[in-house]
């Protein structure tokens, strides 16, 4: 059975034209058709609030583990007018007592060589990493292992520069300037649009 949906706001879309640019994350299949049938059963007419009920926010789709760091006033203001951000972080389980950590989510945008990347870019600076192994199949699976020397306190620090100062987190900026001009350039608009078809 074929079947339209809006394939913008489920592929990370991004792209530049003059004068205008789109940036949307990626959003749940489920969600997105959830949101369809919504905007049909109430005639095309619905509020961001009822909306959030069904479209939760956006999701990274190949690794579902990524963290996504989402207010809900901004999440309404984005269903709203098109415009706000969201943050999507590495994250991570603590193993401290067996001095490990493992990496389960990576932000979305990034690879898990990147990831990698980033490990040992930060450990030039400490050097307090024994080893690390991907795992990886379908889930995010990357066992980091710090030297027996290094101390709780030096881990967090590493923790902490990761985080902070690499790709670990990645700010999204949604824009989403890609729909017909029928309808406002918001999330509902994509959703009508294709629902009217």
């Amino acid at each position: 059975i074929l079947a339209k949906i809006p394939l913008g706001l489920l592929n990370y879309t991004k792209g530049i034209v003059v004068g205008l640019t789109s940036d949307v994350p990626s959003h749940n299949i489920n969600e997105i058709i959830d949101a369809c049938i919504l905007v049909i059963k109430n005639d095309y007419k619905i509020s961001a609030k009822k909306m959030m009920k069904v479209l939760k926010g956006p999701c990274h789709r190949l690794y579902t583990n990524s963290a996504i760091i989402k207010d809900d006033e901004v999440w309404q203001e984005i269903l709203e007018t098109g415009n706000g951000k969201v943050v999507s972080c590495i994250r991570w389980e603590d193993h401290l007592d067996d001095h490990k950590i493992k990496i389960t989510g990576i932000p979305m945008g990034t690879s898990i060589s990147a990831t990698i990347n980033m490990i040992v870019k930060v450990d030039s600076v400490f050097k307090i990493v024994n080893s690390y192994e991907d795992f990886s199949k379908y889930d995010i699976d990357i066992d980091i292992t710090f030297k027996k020397k290094a101390s709780r306190a030096d881990i967090w620090k590493f923790i902490k520069r990761m985080v902070q100062n690499t790709k670990a987190n990645i700010y999204y900026r949604n824009n989403m300037c890609f729909q017909k001009e029928e309808h406002e350039k918001t999330i509902e608009g994509a959703i009508c649009d294709v629902a009217q078809i």
